[in-house]
């Protein structure tokens, strides 16, 4: 599948950048690896114009085109640009994001991000390109990139359930009183949404916001955030399966079933998925509060309440009201358009489970 390989070399990049800014070494296996994979995508792009859904592992050969599966292909590429100063990286991810848009994007449809949905429209393929265009305007400063990424985020949030669902009583989601706002429909095919962007963190969607200034991008974001760790199963509230047994702690079922598609409405199967390396990259990547005092904007992101503790927006009072010790990171946004780069890593406060604590801006 050709999305793997363009998850696997964003993922192992960005695994290498977080080595080096905890001032760890990098092993040289990762690194000849991903310049090795960077090659082979260069390498179908240059012989068969195009990434295509499924690629022979031997050759590179497509062996399934006309897909989107790959759209996550030019922000990794410009990684590797960033990374091995091969421009050849850099002019094949500028020529495949001009694919992928005339393609796909300029028509309103995109395919082949699930592996198991084949050519079904998807929220995955769409997404995927709101971070490779995104890459391409960080990379290159053409506007016409952040025109087309906010385009593409707009696409992707036709994917995101605005609404809670009245779930049926006596099913296991009515009883935990779990919302289904800000879950994610994967594809037309799987008649569920589920639990964040399948495989990232949203990242993109806080560059668009300080980019644009558009606070859709930023209410999109937090509303997918904060939907995530409601389907964490907990040892003090654990969710059922359908044959009964309890998810173990820390599982997260990919099914937020609002149909009956699979006679399962608000229930999920017995296993874990995908959607808890989505909170693992919500909890490594976002801010917990998004604060900006030039103009008192306050947006929460984790499961913690905040407030201005004064009109000259100095000072956060943040509340704890969960039975788990909180540790929010907090960015305090105090630049205007075009926005410098995000701080790293974002600071963060502890508060004690039931606590507040307030911070100084």
């Amino acid at each position: 599948l050709t999305r793997r390989h363009g998850d696997a070399l964003f993922y192992a990049l960005k695994a290498c950048a977080a080595l080096r800014l905890r001032g760890l070494a990098v092993p040289s296996p990762w690194l000849a690896a991903c310049r090795g994979l960077a090659d082979a995508l260069c390498r179908t792009w240059e012989t068969q114009g195009q990434w295509g859904q499924f690629l022979d592992q031997r050759t590179g050969e497509v062996r399934l085109g006309g897909s989107a599966s790959g759209a996550l292909i030019p922000a990794a590429l410009l990684l590797a640009h960033a990374e091995f100063g091969q421009y050849r990286y850099r002019t094949t991810a500028l020529a495949g994001g001009e694919h992928f848009y005339s393609r796909f994007t300029a028509l309103g449809v995109t395919t082949g991000g699930p592996g198991d949905a084949l050519q079904a429209p998807d929220s995955e393929s769409a997404y995927s390109l709101v971070e490779s265009y995104w890459a391409i305007h960080a990379a290159t400063g053409y506007a016409l990139w952040l025109t087309r990424a906010c385009e593409a985020a707009r696409q992707f949030a036709s994917w995101v359930m605005p609404y809670d669902y009245p779930f049926p009583e006596g099913t296991e989601f009515h009883r935990l009183g779990l919302r289904t706002a800000g879950t994610v429909f994967a594809n037309a095919q799987n008649a569920h949404s589920a639990p964040g962007i399948c495989t990232h963190s949203g990242l993109a969607l806080l560059h668009l916001f300080r980019a644009t200034g558009e606070r859709t991008f930023l209410d999109l974001l937090a509303s997918i955030a904060r939907a995530l760790p409601q389907f964490v199963s907990r040892p003090d509230r654990p969710i059922h399966a359908q044959d009964g047994r309890p998810l173990p702690s820390g599982w997260i079922n990919e099914r937020v079933n609002t149909s009956d598609w699979d006679n399962n409405v608000g229930g999920v199967f017995y296993g874990p998925t995908w959607c808890e390396v989505s909170l693992l990259l919500t909890a490594a990547e976002l801010p917990g509060i998004y604060a900006r005092p030039a103009d008192g904007l306050l947006v929460v992101l984790d499961h913690v309440r905040a407030s201005w503790a004064d009109s000259t927006h100095r000072t956060l009072s943040i509340e704890n009201p969960t039975a788990y010790p909180a540790s929010v990171r907090i960015l305090i946004d105090r630049q205007t358009l075009p926005a410098a780069a995000l701080p790293e890593p974002f600071p963060s406060l502890a508060i004690p489970a039931g606590q507040s604590a307030q911070w100084t801006c």
